[in-house]
């Protein structure tokens, strides 16, 4: 029977349809300031100085000269680039274009293990798209863009290229294993992961023989990540990180993960399913040592949530392949021309069907209000000519509008919500607003501030009272807070005749008494 085109075939609509809908599902999520922003101010600073920046630079909480570490350079000029080349709108189409390169791989991934296996490509192609499936829910909740959007990508790529290089232990695949990990180490901080699992995926094919060329390839990985500009203090820069106890205490995705969201009871029965599953389908002994891998990103993952996505991204092919052998042979058969035009047309029809929801026409579509109530307006001081239906709610568009039209109140010493704050180190910074520039408390580089600051914020946010003559004593005539997380200092300031001069979603500007217009 003859081999059909791979558009007339079902199986490449099993394929399509998890890249499809990470496209689509991040075309639809709104672009969260809490750490995109000062990610983007970095690679302006990075740009625009020739060189990177090692000081705070954008938040008053702490002196503007503190040290501070840029570790995801890479990622920050990418996104800096991006922003001022193509626009807005451009960094949404970025986020659905990393996540569709790495489903694309991850679904490459799962094929080609199944094909090393023998397994029937129709078969193999619906238990990939399952394993594929499965793991984008895993991750769903976590695809904020910032530079760990990146890492979703070299995750993918080199547990593709891992996979390969296990089994063929090429030269050029290692080398390929080097490229990405040096990559990934001035992208982003997951890169550890790189080394961890060629290591720990080493020490277990000891069992089974021919593990030389891993624990080679072990040594070169580690070896490169050293090419960065930090050499090997990036590596005590992440440990102190990782073990920051204000971060794991202020910040939800640094803590384990709980049982309140269905994404993390989906993780917690994850291995009972794979281990199900592998008892059900009975796959070679020779597979064996990707359980390795597969539960070091599991035990990661249990100690803070953001880990979730490295075990997802390992442990989607595993599933693929179970799932394969659990599934049945399809019978040959022929199929007439006409389904086959049918196919492609559903192909091409569904290939196109993200463009809906560009950011360009997403505006046009009749959302429900509880859909457009996710977004914040789009100041268009900042980013003239760009859609609506792109910031989330709680970035304060409102109040860097207002400060625009009011620049004589835009140099007044503001107190604010740290991921309010993200976004002012883009919108109101020195290099746009010249010395009228205003610069946040604080942002969430949790890790540059002390303890005692955040102890003190977090009181504050909590409203005591006489909160606002306390804020008017540490010279704070204006306060950009979240009506959501700060609701009791929002309720205080009003008790205290604070004035609101604007609002919008869940962030609102409040003025002092004696500095209200009007």
């Amino acid at each position: 029977m003859p081999s059909l085109p791979f558009w007339a075939r079902i199986e490449t609509l099993w394929l399509l349809f998890v890249p499809l809908c990470a496209v689509i599902y991040a075309l639809l999520q709104p672009l969260a300031p809490n750490d995109l922003w000062y990610h983007v101010r970095a690679g302006e600073l990075a740009v625009l100085s020739g060189h990177l920046p090692a000081t705070n630079a954008m938040s008053t909480g702490v002196p503007l000269d503190k040290p501070f570490y840029y570790q995801s350079w890479l990622a920050e000029i990418t996104l800096y680039e991006t922003l001022t080349h193509f626009g807005l709108a451009a960094l949404q189409w970025l986020r659905a274009l990393c996540l569709c390169v790495a489903f694309v791989f991850t679904i490459s991934s799962g094929l080609r293990w199944a094909k090393r296996e023998n397994l029937a490509p129709g078969a193999s192609a619906r238990a990939v798209a399952a394993g594929s499936l499965w793991a984008f829910l895993l991750l769903s909740n976590n695809i904020d863009l910032r530079p760990q959007t990146f890492s979703v990508v070299l995750c993918a790529v080199w547990v593709w290229l891992l996979l390969d290089f296990w089994r063929t232990q090429s030269w050029g695949r290692g080398v390929s294993l080097c490229i990405v990990s040096a990559i990934w180490a001035n992208t982003h901080g997951a890169f550890i992961i790189a080394p961890a699992s060629l290591v720990v995926l080493s020490g277990a094919q000891l069992f089974f023989g021919r593990a030389k060329a891993l624990w080679a390839a072990s040594g070169a990985v580690a070896l490169v990540t050293l090419v960065n500009p930090h050499g090997w203090h990036l590596y005590q820069y992440l440990a102190n990180l990782s073990n920051d106890t204000i971060s794991q205490k202020y910040i939800q995705e640094w803590r384990s993960p709980g049982f309140n969201e269905w994404h993390s009871i989906l993780f917690w029965v994850s291995p009972l399913l794979i281990a199900i599953l592998w008892r059900m389908s009975k796959p070679p002994k020779s597979c064996l040592p990707w359980l390795a891998p597969v539960a070091l990103t599991w035990i990661m993952g249990t100690r803070d949530q953001r880990a979730m996505i490295w075990f997802a991204l390992f442990a989607a092919p595993l599933l693929g392949l179970l799932l394969s052998f659990l599934m049945p042979t399809p019978k040959p058969q022929s199929v007439p021309r006409a389904a086959q035009l049918i196919n492609g047309v559903l192909l091409l029809f569904l290939g196109m069907s993200p463009l809906a929801f560009s950011p360009e026409l997403k505006t046009e579509l009749p959302w429900p209000d509880a859909f457009r109530n996710q977004f914040a307006p789009t100041p268009q001081s900042v980013f003239p000519g760009a859609p609506n239906l792109l910031l989330e709610r709680t970035t304060p568009s409102s109040a860097v509008e207002w400060w625009h039209k009011n620049s004589e109140k835009a140099g007044a010493k503001v107190w604010t919500d740290m991921v309010p704050g993200s976004f002012l180190t883009w919108a109101t910074r020195p290099e746009r607003s010249g010395k009228k520039a205003i610069l946040p408390l604080c942002d969430p580089r949790i890790e540059l501030f002390p303890a005692p600051f955040w102890e003190n914020y977090v009181r504050l946010s909590a409203g005591p009272r006489g909160a606002g003559n306390e804020l008017l004593k540490q010279g704070f005539t204006q306060a950009l807070l979240d009506t959501e997380t700060q609701a009791g200092l929002v309720r205080e300031l009003k008790k205290e005749r604070w004035t609101i001069a604007a609002r919008n979603g869940s962030t609102v500007l409040f003025l002092a008494p004696n500095s209200s217009i009007g």
